[in-house]
């Protein structure tokens, strides 16, 4: 792999936006809020199915628990005649500190307050108080693990110390 780039027989294939899925459920959501302009993509969907398809590291609990998937894409996502991946690679710091073969779930600093924002909304909406935040990134070679209950403030603090992994469920409910 060079810069984003796997060599593939005699072709070079670009994967920068080829990964990661970033998604946040809102567990028990029956209707979606009107969601204020981002600077990224934000599409809602009712059939709870990752973009990763059925083989989805979570495809398991966004099947099993009742309310809606929010599939968040970079920027360019948002153009109206955008072909490609739906990922949220733009969102994400690239080279975040991390230990080999472990990568970090990490955001620009410029992406932050509004992801905070759309946490608060989605937690305020769910009649749980409940939301799953969640990445899978299909070249991270991690196994998927999933993460006892947390605020949305340990989870940003979680995510400003590093301490966010890819291939994760984190699940954030109210204090």
């Amino acid at each position: 792999m060079l810069d984003g780039h796997i060599l593939l027989m005699k072709y070079s294939v670009d994967l920068s936006h080829a990964m990661p899925s970033i998604e946040l459920f809102c567990v028990n959501q029956t209707q979606p809020p009107a969601l204020p302009e981002y600077s990224f993509a934000v599409r809602a969907d009712a059939e709870r199915l990752s973009d990763r398809g059925r083989g989805s590291l979570f495809h398991e609990e966004f099947q099993q628990t009742p309310g809606w998937i929010y599939h968040l894409g970079s920027p360019c996502c948002k153009q109206p005649n955008f072909r490609g991946c739906y990922t949220g690679y733009d969102l994400l710091i690239r080279r975040s500190p991390e230990k080999v073969g472990d990568p970090r779930l990490k955001y620009k600093p410029e992406f932050v307050s509004e992801l905070q924002e759309l946490t608060k909304l989605l937690l305020e909406v769910s009649p749980q108080h409940l939301i799953y935040f969640t990445s899978d990134y299909q070249f991270a070679y991690l196994p998927a693990r999933r993460y006892d209950p947390m605020t949305a403030e340990t989870f940003w603090r979680y995510h400003d110390a590093g301490r966010l992994r890819m291939n994760s469920l984190y699940r954030i409910q109210h204090a």
